[in-house]
């Protein structure tokens, strides 16, 4: 039996662009048992999320509840943050 891998992706939906979109979305989430996380910039429109199945599990979710999403990365992970990447302490 093969394990889900947990996978991080960036996905852009041109529709969300205010609370009450993120509201919608975030209640879909929520439901979904293979989404471990998930933050918004509703600004420039982007969902990151963790999860255990494919993408077009999670596209096909957001558009059962009216959103089309573009994936706009999608990876193994999380990107480190800039202090992970950069070990060098940087003093001014």
């Amino acid at each position: 039996m093969m394990k889900n891998v947990d996978q991080y992706s960036v996905l852009y939906i041109h529709e969300m662009c205010c609370a009450d979109e993120q509201g919608i979305i975030e209640k879909k989430l929520r439901s979904l048992p293979y989404v471990k996380s998930y933050n918004f910039n509703l600004i420039a429109r982007k969902l990151y999320v963790t999860h255990s199945l494919s993408t077009d599990s999670l596209v096909s979710a957001l558009k059962d509840v009216g959103f089309v999403a573009k994936t706009f990365s999608n990876q193994m992970e999380a990107p480190a943050s800039f202090f992970g990447r950069n070990s060098t302490t940087v003093v001014s």
